[in-house]
């Protein structure tokens, strides 16, 4: 019991009973999920009980930077986000943001058994709705996980169909303005 668990879930399971969940031996990490005292509660570990606690969920944002092994998240308090599906009814929680939207498979991957949106999906995201400065830290240090490059943000099918593809290109990487907005620019003039 080193990880989150669901406290409901180990009491079915036979694993404990409630009374012992509320004692010295657990400690809670949000409604419904547990820790063995023992165990050092981080960040990592607030993220991962957070998606417990919200069934369907998927890490995003700066909570899914940091499941992916990369200290890039701007200094202060970051509210954990979760991407619930669209007909998920959204519940205020302190220190939390869910976020209703359609990921498709290829977007998701698992990480330590949690849901959590790809790099160049979480890059993406962050590209396209954080500050300029602190947006091409995540996306420098996504790409540098070594799943994708920079360049293909532009070519993901997200930027196809929405703005996002703005934000993307407000970053100031190296690579040149796609061919495809040079002709629009051409066409409107």
């Amino acid at each position: 019991m080193d990880k989150p668990f669901r406290g409901s879930a180990a009491i079915a399971a036979g694993l404990t009973t409630r009374r012992r969940l509320r004692g010295p031996g657990f400690h809670e990490l949000g409604r419904d999920t547990y820790v063995a005292a023992g165990v050092p509660v981080d960040d990592r570990m607030r993220v991962t009980a957070a998606a417990l606690e919200v069934p369907g969920a998927v890490v995003a944002g700066w909570s899914a930077v940091l499941l992916h092994g990369v200290d890039a998240a701007p200094g202060g308090e970051v509210p954990i986000e979760l991407v619930v599906g669209p007909r998920h009814l959204r519940r205020a929680h302190s220190g939390r943001i869910l976020r209703q939207d359609v990921l498709g498979e290829h977007e998701v991957v698992h990480v330590d058994g949690v849901r959590v949106t790809t790099p160049v999906r979480t890059a993406l995201d962050l590209a396209s709705r954080v500050d300029h400065v602190e947006g091409v830290i995540a996306v420098d240090a996504l790409a540098r996980l070594g799943e994708f490059r920079p360049e293909e943000l532009v070519d993901h099918p997200c930027c196809a169909t929405t703005p996002v593809a703005a934000g993307v290109w407000s970053l100031s990487w190296p690579t040149p303005i796609p061919v495809r907005s040079r002709r629009r620019r051409r066409a409107r003039a």
